[in-house]
């Protein structure tokens, strides 16, 4: 019996290691690294949902201020992009109970002769930064969730810097 249970214990420990390993590597919900992790992913969150509100207001205030076509059609696309991710975000933050961003990152871009180049100039600075805040989520978040979600919009922040690279 014995040389039966010793094969038999040893297979076991062989595959429960991947499982301790796994176990080792995540942070027990309570522990400092958690903590941290989760603070991390708030700050995501926050970022990202005051980028997005400026994202709307911004779009708002060109539709409301040019008289360019390209700069009414880059920027209805842009209120309607960024109006849909807000509202995933907000979801996936409820969810995660992480609270989302109630003021814009900043303020849309004042009126006047060079408004249009004003806008279009602050969008790729703040499209590139949110692009940059995306893909380090996308990469080395540790909520799933909001990996994926930083994942998925990551094309479209993509798409949107290009139209507004081609206004320039």
């Amino acid at each position: 019996m014995k040389r039966n249970l010793i094969p038999t214990l040893l297979g076991l420990a062989l595959a429960a290691s991947p499982l301790l390993t796994f176990a080792q590597a995540v942070p027990p919900a309570d522990s400092p690294a958690a903590a941290v992790a989760k603070t991390s992913e708030q700050a995501f969150v926050q970022k990202a949902s005051a980028a997005g509100l400026a994202e709307v207001a911004d779009a708002k205030k060109a539709l409301a201020t040019t008289h360019r076509d390209d700069v009414k059609r880059t920027a209805q696309q842009l209120l309607s992009d960024h109006t849909a991710a807000n509202a995933k975000l907000k979801s996936l933050a409820d969810r995660k109970n992480m609270t989302v961003a109630t003021t814009p990152a900043s303020a849309p871009p004042a009126s006047g002769t060079d408004f249009d180049s004003k806008y279009i100039s602050s969008q790729i600075k703040a499209h590139e930064d949110a692009i940059a805040l995306f893909r380090e989520q996308s990469k080395t978040g540790t909520d799933s969730d909001l990996r994926a979600f930083a994942t998925e919009t990551l094309p479209t922040l993509e798409k949107h810097l290009s139209m507004l690279q081609a206004m320039k």
